[in-house]
């Protein structure tokens, strides 16, 4: 019993080592394309940057407004805030009036936003990187007249 499964243990090993010898793509086009997924990644999110912060920014200004009329620390605040953005809502801290209550749901919609355009910015940037060089030097260009 533990011939037969040394061998085809061994036999696993053996076809496996053969078929990534045979395979056309090479560790380096992996790693090269992991590298453009980076690159493309950082350049579009660095476009995206003036968009997101403005969302992190009034998620932090709604998430004190709520704490001031809840009586929350300002760490606490701060917290359920982002909690409440990711759309984790652990539910140890919650609004009790019926006003905060709403802009928890406003909270929630920028957070969704938020997460939406980081989850779009690695998908174009996976495509991208798929298709390559293009796109790198049009976002380039596009950053370069930001600037």
């Amino acid at each position: 019993m533990l011939r037969t499964w040394f061998q085809y243990i061994l036999f696993v090993i053996i076809i496996f080592t053969l078929e990534y010898q045979l395979l056309p793509t090479p560790e380096s086009q992996i790693m090269d394309f992991t590298l453009d997924y980076l690159q493309i990644f950082y350049l579009a999110l660095k476009l995206a940057s003036p968009l997101l912060i403005f969302a992190a920014l009034l998620i932090i200004l709604l998430g004190m407004i709520v704490g001031m009329r809840e009586s929350w620390s300002r760490f606490d605040s701060i917290y359920w805030a982002f909690i409440t953005a990711t759309t984790v809502g652990y539910g140890d801290i919650r609004p009790l009036k019926s006003v905060d209550k709403a802009l928890s749901i406003l909270i929630a919609l920028i957070g969704m936003t938020f997460t939406g355009i980081l989850v779009a910015l690695a998908i174009y940037a996976a495509t991208t990187a798929m298709g390559q060089q293009d796109h790198v030097v049009a976002l380039k260009a596009c950053i370069e007249k930001m600037e």
